[in-house]
Parts: C-alpha cells; structure tokens; sequence
C-alpha cells in the first residue's frame, strides 16, 4: 500500500484464520454496540444497529472480535461529485478489493435509499446477499445515488471529523477511487453495554 496517510505509521501484521462459514452468533437487539475504529488518522465510534440489520451487526462483531479489521485500510474512496457517491470503503484483508472472510452473509436492506445519509454505515457487496466484511461509510448524503442493495447497520456517532478528514485523502486510479496514501484501521473494537 501507499505511505501512510495523516503522519501515521504501518501497523504490525495480524494473522487472520479464514472462514468457511458464517457465524451464528446473535447480538442482543437490546444491548447498545459501539464500534471504536482506531486509524492513522485518528479515532471514530460506530454505534451499531442490532434492530434494523442484526445478521450484519453480528457479523460485523464476529470478526471485530477475531481482529479481523486490525492492520487492514480503506481501499476505496470515491470522492463524491461528479464521481456520484461519496464514500470510504473498507474490512477488505487483502486491500484489493475483491477480499473477504471467506463466506457470504445475508442482505438486511433498508425500505429506501434515504437509509445512506450522512455517516451511515452500510455493508458493501458484489450482488444479492454477497456481503461479508467490506463496509463503506456515507461521509455526505448517498441516497440521490444508491439503490437500496446495501444492509446499512450503524451510524458514525463520534469522531466525524476523523471521517471527513479520511474522506479527503487525495485519490488516483484507474478508477479514480484509490487513495494516494493509505488511511490504516490499527484496531478496531466493539464494546456491547
């Protein structure tokens, strides 16, 4: 990957054991989830929705908890505009793209796209029920330019600025959507209360 963005550092390498199935945990939808993202450009909190997408939410803790999204880094920025969305894209261990943890989740899709405003967190997939761990976050309003396809499960609640400041990394590309410098997700935790 590019060099590290905002004056940050490579993270160490995490080993990650692959999947071969989803997971059947559940997440209690009367339990509150934040989701801490620690990145080379400083801090931000999820709070996940376990009433709206609780397929999605528990998957999104499994692999939290397996530190699956340690030393990974978001992949993908589409810079919005004349781009059409605008989004930060990650969860994907080999930064490709095309990575994942090995199974496919089901799709929990809002009732219209007006679920993608700003800061939303959704789950990014390849087709009908194709999700797994790629996640992009809206850093302004998307629901002019996506179709309801994607499970959104949570809401970026603190530290949006830290979003904007990774939405604004300089962008190059075939497809004008890879970040010239590499924003890292160095840890990333849920806490359930």
């Amino acid at each position: 990957p590019a060099p590290v963005a905002c004056g940050g550092e490579i993270p160490p390498k995490v080993d990650r054991p692959p999947f071969s199935k989803p997971p059947t945990t559940k997440v209690d939808p009367d339990k509150t989830y934040l989701a801490t993202f620690q990145t080379s450009c400083g801090d931000f909190t999820v709070k996940l929705d376990p009433k709206k997408a609780p397929v999605t939410t528990a998957n999104f803790v499994f692999l939290a908890g397996k530190h699956f999204y340690d030393s990974t880094w978001f992949h993908r920025i589409v810079p919005g505009g004349a781009a059409g969305i605008a989004v930060i894209q990650g969860g994907d261990p080999e930064g490709s793209g095309r990575g994942g943890p090995g199974y496919a989740i089901k799709d929990e899709l809002p009732a219209s796209p007006a679920a993608y405003k700003k800061y939303s967190v959704a789950m990014a997939n390849s087709g009908p029920d194709s999700g797994g761990s790629q996640f992009f976050i809206n850093f302004e309003d998307n629901s002019e330019g996506l179709q309801a396809n994607y499970s959104v499960f949570g809401e970026v609640v603190d530290g949006r600025e830290v979003v904007d400041k990774i939405a604004k990394v300089q962008v190059g590309g075939q497809s004008g959507d890879t970040p010239t410098q590499s924003v890292w997700i160095e840890k990333l935790t849920v806490k359930a209360s």
